[in-house]
C-alpha cells in the first residue's frame, strides 16, 4: 500500500503533458501538410536572393524568433523570457536553438542543430550541443566585422 502512495506522490511532482496532445509540433496535422506542400513548391526552389519571399512565407506559416522557453527545473514548467540579439551578417543554420538572453555577434555562424545558451563573439563559428567554438572567420570572409 505504501508503494502506491509513494508512486502517486512522485507522479504529482511532474507536469501532466497529456492535455497538449496533437501532432505536427503542436499544430493541426492538416496545417503541417499544407506547409510541407507549400514549402516544396514555392519556397525551396526559389533563388537565394529571394530571401525576403522565404522570410514572408515562414512568417505566414507561424515561424518566429522566440524569446521564451520553459524552466525545466520547475515542476510547472513556467516560462523564462529574455530578448535574443542577433547582429548583422550572421548565418544561423537549420534547427538551431538560441536560448533567451543570448547575443549573437556580428558575422557569426551557428551550425545546424546547435544549442546556443551563451553569447557568441563576433566572427566566430560555433556548433554542437551545447554550442562550442569550432573556428573563427577570417577577415576576408567576415568583411566589415566591427573591431
Amino acid at each position: 500500500m505504501q508503494t502506491r502512495a509513494v508512486i502517486a506522490m512522485e507522479a504529482k511532482r511532474y507536469q501532466d503533458l497529456s492535455s497538449f496532445g496533437g501532432t505536427a509540433r503542436g499544430r493541426a496535422a492538416w496545417r503541417a501538410q499544407i506547409w510541407w506542400l507549400f514549402e516544396t513548391l514555392f519556397v525551396r526552389p526559389t533563388p537565394q536572393y529571394m530571401f525576403g519571399w522565404r522570410r514572408l512565407a515562414l512568417i505566414l506559416f507561424g515561424a518566429k524568433i522566440g524569446k521564451r522557453t520553459h524552466d525545466y527545473r520547475d515542476s510547472s514548467f513556467r516560462f523564462v523570457s529574455a530578448p535574443i540579439r542577433i547582429a548583422g551578417e550572421c548565418w544561423i543554420a537549420a534547427r538551431a536553438f538560441i536560448g533567451p538572453g543570448v547575443e549573437i555577434g556580428h558575422a557569426s555562424v551557428i551550425g545546424a542543430g546547435s544549442i546556443v545558451t551563451e553569447n557568441v563573439d563576433a566572427a566566430t563559428i560555433v556548433a554542437g550541443n551545447p554550442a562550442k567554438l569550432v573556428g573563427r572567420r577570417t577577415t576576408e570572409t567576415a568583411a566589415g566585422v566591427p573591431k
